[in-house]
This record gives structure tokens, C-alpha cells and sequence, in this order.
């Protein structure tokens, strides 16, 4: 395993951690996501970009022992890359209202989705 291979699934699990604050804020203070500073979504784009393509680039030599972690990892995929359109959408309007059509039993979902998706790609398994 090589620098790049590893460095970017453990970027994503950090990106993961801290992608349940916002949502977990939200739950317990009420926290609107509206009021996101936009380095956050810079950050967020740069992150998940970096991710995204780490996961495509590096999709070959994952270990999968089983077919449901191969799901979770093209789940992981698709969302690290979705959300670099979600990104660049609210930069490039420079307007975060559009996090107001997520509900607030959104966030509980979130919160769980992303504590997975973090705990998994931290520990993704490269081929030997």
C-alpha cells in the first residue's frame, strides 16, 4: 500500500467525523445550517473531491470480503461526489439557503450515516 492509497481514505473519514458535527448541532442546539461559513463548504468541496477520486482511482485494489462492503464503498463513492455538486452549487450562488430543504429528522439520519461512513473508511482494507 502507498502513500496516496492510504492518505485518502483516511482523509475521508476525517472529513466524515467532522460531517457529523453540523447535524449533531443541529439536534442539540438547533443549529441552521444556513449559517455555515463558506470555508466550511470550500473545505467540504476540496475534501470530497479529494475522496471521491481517491476512491475511484483506488477501486481495484480495495479488499471486499463481502458484497454488501462493496456496496457501502460505491454508496461512499456516490456521496463524496454528489456532494462536491452540492459544494460548488452553494459557492458558486453564494447562498447556503438551500440546506433549508433538509429536515431536521434529517439530521439523525446523518449523523449515523456519516459516523458509518467514516468508521468504514478509516478502515478500508487495500489488497495485498
Amino acid at each position: 500500500m502507498n502513500f496516496p492509497s492510504k492518505t485518502f481514505s483516511r482523509v475521508v473519514a476525517i472529513l466524515y467525523v467532522f460531517g457529523v458535527v453540523l447535524p449533531l448541532s443541529r439536534i442539540l442546539i438547533g443549529f441552521e445550517p444556513r449559517s455555515i461559513p463558506r470555508s466550511i463548504d470550500v473545505g467540504s468541496l476540496m475534501g470530497a473531491l479529494y475522496g471521491g477520486i481517491g476512491y475511484l482511482k483506488f477501486w481495484k485494489d480495495i479488499y471486499f470480503p463481502r458484497a454488501i462492503t462493496k456496496v457501502l464503498y460505491a454508496i461512499i463513492t456516490f456521496h463524496l461526489l454528489g456532494s462536491v455538486i452540492m459544494h460548488a452549487f452553494i459557492i458558486a450562488i453564494p447562498n447556503n439557503k438551500i440546506l433549508d430543504i433538509f429536515p431536521i429528522w434529517y439530521s439523525y439520519l446523518t449523523v449515523a450515516l456519516m459516523a458509518l461512513f467514516a468508521y468504514y473508511s478509516w478502515n478500508v482494507r487495500f489488497k495485498e
